[in-house]
């Protein structure tokens, strides 16, 4: 039997493990340093990823720290990297403007660090349901430094489902961000067009689940030969009409017809292409319900009525026969429950009729939220009796819109239900009706149900006088208007009304705001935005504002009329060629959608534009690119004004530039005609007891076949229209 010794081994082992713990930190120091004696200080070479971040900009060794050859496939190009190699895959960025910073920033002589820009390690953020973060938008890339294993994360700005921007103030002001991402944005939408009717009907089934309309091919004829842009681009049409789907032709039918007797409404119809020449007339022709209507509104319905007619010349014998119902008004007509409508969406979506016997529909009145899903921030816990702190949005969490469309949704903005005149002036909203009717209204908000159709009442081509951007004389920006967009009464919010924030805020004289810090020049693009400084109104105002009401007060009881001349300024009116000499102009809504913009489009000028009010073309332009995207409750306009004229000069030429180009080759009468051409087909199919036979049904070689055909025959069309055109210059010109 061994004999063995007692030993105390629980305070050996104690005591082993306070050793280890003390000379740990000082064997590891000594390893690395036996690696390399000499010090970042003696040979440049890195001893922390600061350092190694540090040389890898300026192009210096840093195998002490990697534990790799100069040459490995793992390096890391910082901090403006296109391809970061990174466990044998590339993470791309997509930013061409981080191409252009990195060189700049690698041409440096001797290229400094920038802190904040990007940093040795960030916590990973956790993500919140509400903060419902983009992945495709926010390009936050953990770099995997070798053995280390340390991460590096490129601060980024937050780009979130509700269309707005959050800036990271450890990131560049995030203008930069918002102008490069929406570029990329309008690039890709440019480039996925469909180039062949095959194309095109492919494209339309992969959306849409569903064949195109009967005449989908005349529509495409039509679109080639005018050189219509962007020919896959009409989800707004899908979206309206998508609920009409789930209700047989006949129900559809009667709604039609119940509608059309209406007051206020008008009806088109067209005989279309069933009729031939020696049967009959193909125009269209037009009957409006006067009842109810002073001589005002007689004289405004007939002109719009008359305004379709013009808009449907040149197509009228290439649609299908159609009767439509349209608003005579230029504002919302409809209004239906979010169970309803979403009953009528899931059974379209899946092919089938809804049967109201399956559905117990809740038509109680909760105002505006009545279209919105229980879910939502307007439904489930926004209180519309409590009216918000405007003064604290305008000092609160800086935000900027990228989204232009999602923003304009009350649904998940429930704010805007009391900062919206045109909304707030319903008080807590009206009662969902209880049918859904197939009526084409010239302007919708995403709470209602109308059809979308295309209004000629923002058509125009003539801008007054308009001198090129270099040329105009006045850097501020401009607005002159009524103070529309609510009755102005006691009991009602007016004075929180977009249009009277805006002329308050612009018009103070005392107290500041917080305003981000505006790079001055470009090379100093990397720098982190930081936290904005409070800057005073009165300089702020001075320098980038030029807003009054004009006339007087409008829509007003007497004595509130009286208030508001007193409180709010009123300045004098400015023709068209003088509003021309400003570089900024904005567009803002009164009681409904603004028919302004298209005229501010065609100038040189550069336009802002804030609105809840989607329209025909909103997914035809693109924010950041043809236009500057303002929030509805303003509070994003001083930093967007501060920063393009703060050294930002060329960018809002760019966009001003771009604006003009977008105007003259989108928003041609010809886009217009196309829109609602391609819209009364959708609609005329709606309308036919024989869905399936009122639908465009060519497939594979037959298809291909009309394709090339096609091609031909425009290419023939613009051949001729080449040889009209020299004919017509060359008499011109003897």
């Amino acid at each position: 039997m061994a004999f063995r010794i007692p030993i105390p081994r629980r305070g050996i082992r104690s005591a082993l493990v306070l050793l280890f713990l003390l000379l740990s930190p000082y064997l590891l120091f000594k390893h690395l340093s036996i690696l390399n004696g000499n010090t970042v200080e003696e040979d440049g070479l890195p001893k922390t990823n600061k350092d190694l971040l540090k040389n890898k900009v300026e192009n210096r060794r840093d195998e002490l720290v990697i534990g790799k050859p100069p040459n490995s496939h793992d390096q890391i190009q910082l901090p403006f990297g296109i391809s970061d190699r990174i466990d044998d895959e590339y993470i791309e960025l997509e930013d061409d403007q981080d191409q252009m910073l990195k060189q700049k920033y690698r041409n440096k002589s001797k290229s400094k660090f920038r802190h904040g820009s990007i940093s040795d390690k960030i916590e990973k953020e956790e993500e919140e349901g509400q903060n419902n973060q983009q992945d495709d938008n926010n390009n936050n890339n953990d770099l995997d430094l070798g053995a280390d294993n340390r991460n590096i994360k490129r601060a980024e700005h937050k780009f979130l489902k509700n269309g707005y921007l959050v800036p990271n103030p450890k990131a560049p002001h995030p203008i930069y961000k918002l102008i490069s991402h929406s570029k990329q944005l309008w690039n890709k939408k440019l480039n996925k067009q469909s180039k062949t009717l095959k194309q095109a009907v492919d494209e339309y089934r992969r959306r849409y689940e569903r064949n195109p309309p009967k005449g989908f091919e005349r529509w495409w004829a039509y679109a080639e030969k005018n050189n219509v842009q962007l020919k896959d681009e009409y989800d707004q049409i899908y979206h309206d009409l998508e609920p009409f789907h789930a209700l047989p032709p006949k129900k559809i039918q009667s709604l039609l017809k119940e509608s059309s007797e209406l007051s206020g409404m008008y009806t088109i119809s067209c005989p279309g292409i069933s009729v031939t020449a020696s049967s009959g007339s193909t125009k269209c022709i037009y009957k409006i319900v006067e009842k109810g209507l002073n001589e005002e509104g007689r004289r405004v319905a007939k002109e719009r009525a008359k305004e379709q007619l013009g808009l449907l010349k040149d197509i009228e014998n290439l649609l299908e026969p159609i009767k439509i119902v349209m608003y005579s008004h230029d504002v919302p007509w409809q209004f239906v429950g979010h169970e309803y409508k979403g009953a009528l969406e899931d059974a379209a979506s899946v092919r089938e009729f809804f049967n109201p016997d399956e559905h117990e529909i809740d038509t109680a009145h909760l105002g505006w939220a009545s279209a919105c899903a229980p879910h939502k921030p307007l439904r489930h816990d926004y209180d519309p009796d409590v009216l918000p702190n405007l003064e604290g949005l305008w000092t609160g969490d800086k935000s900027f819109v990228w989204d232009h469309k999602a923003t304009m949704d009350p649904c998940i903005h429930p704010t805007l239900t009391h900062l919206v005149g045109f909304l707030s002036g319903h008080g807590k909203g009206p009662g969902p009706s209880k049918e859904l009717y197939p009526v084409l209204a010239m302007c919708k908000t995403t709470l209602h149900a109308d059809v979308l159709g295309v209004s000629m009442e923002a058509w125009t081509e003539d801008v007054g006088d308009d001198p090129i951007w270099d040329d105009k004389k006045d850097d501020r920006m401009l607005w002159r208007g009524k103070n529309t967009g609510i009755y102005f009464k006691d009991g009602v919010p007016w004075n929180i009304s977009q249009r009277i924030n805006l002329v308050s805020k612009t018009s103070q004289t005392l107290g500041d705001i917080p305003v981000f810090k505006v790079p001055s020049a470009a090379d100093n693009q990397l720098e982190p935005v930081g936290k904005p400084n409070n800057i005073p109104l009165n300089n702020l105002n001075d320098h980038l504002m030029d807003v009054a009401f004009v006339d007087q007060a409008i829509q007003c009881d007497s004595n509130v009329c009286k208030q508001v001349e007193q409180d709010y300024k009123f300045g004098s009116r400015k023709d068209w060629s003088q509003g021309n000499q400003y570089k900024y102009l904005l567009d803002i809504d009164g009681n409904g959608w603004s028919a302004r913009f298209k005229r501010l489009m065609t100038t040189n000028s550069v336009v802002l534009k804030s609105t809840i009010f989607p329209e025909w073309y909103t997914d035809r332009i693109q924010p950041w690119v043809h236009y500057i995207p303002i929030k509805a409750d303003l509070t994003d306009l001083y930093d967007v004004l501060s920063f393009f004229r703060g050294g930002h000069d060329d960018l809002a030429k760019e966009i001003a530039i771009q604006g003009t180009k977008w105007s003259k080759s989108f928003w041609r009468k010809e886009d217009m005609v196309a829109y609602q051409f391609r819209l009364f087909l959708e609609y005329s199919r709606l309308l036919a007891n024989d869905r399936e036979e009122a639908s465009f049904h060519l497939t594979g070689e037959e298809l291909k076949k009309r394709s090339d055909e096609d091609i031909i025959i425009t290419e023939e069309t613009v051949s001729q229209d080449v040889n009209d055109i020299v004919q017509t210059n060359g008499t011109q010109f003897q």
